[in-house]
């Protein structure tokens, strides 16, 4: 009896590989041609095997596929799974929701620039997973970068307009200048 899908596939593949499997299990190696009824009987076997095996595969094929399926869809949502600029990205529009609107600002342009402008590459690699909380976070030489609702709400204040030209003295790590 056929008891993995490989075995069926290989005897939908090559039959003569198939029929000498089958006669080894049945533990007859008898290639002669005189005993022609043994062999139909063996062929018949070989049939009824077939269609089981056939069946085994199909079932396999059927719940493999949906089993990728499925973790696909999983894999494409899971944290672990997506690239690293779509979890900054992710970080980046999480801290915008909630450390920015929930706090009160209002001005779309400010809020689009803060979702566009890529914080974690102001402050040094090693702090890298700090970049995102509501926070200051330190970029060397005693200097720190302002917490995103302060970088926000100064740029609010300020109201800046497309044609306006901004002198930004001392901001350190450059985040405030890339927001206006």
């Amino acid at each position: 009896m056929i008891s993995t899908g490989l075995n069926a596939f290989v005897f939908l593949i090559c039959p003569t590989a198939a029929y000498n499997t089958l006669i080894r299990r049945r533990g007859r190696l008898d290639n002669s041609n005189h005993n022609q009824r043994k062999f139909r009987e063996l062929n018949m076997s070989n049939m009824r095997l077939l269609q089981t095996g056939s069946r085994h595969v199909l079932f396999q094929l059927i719940s493999g596929g949906l089993l990728l399926l499925y973790f696909a869809t999983f894999a494409s949502n899971c944290w672990a799974f997506q690239s690293v600029d779509r979890k900054w990205e992710i970080a980046r529009h999480e801290m915008v929701e909630a450390a920015v609107i929930k706090a009160g600002v209002k001005d779309a342009r400010v809020i689009e620039s803060m979702k566009a402008t890529r914080r974690h590459e102001f402050v040094p690699k090693n702090m890298r997973m700090r970049s995102y909380l509501d926070a200051g976070v330190p970029i060397g030489h005693k200097q720190t970068i302002s917490s995103p609702f302060i970088v926000a709400y100064m740029t609010e204040t300020l109201d800046p307009q497309p044609t306006d030209k901004v002198l930004e003295i001392g901001t350190g790590s450059g985040y405030q200048a890339a927001i206006l």
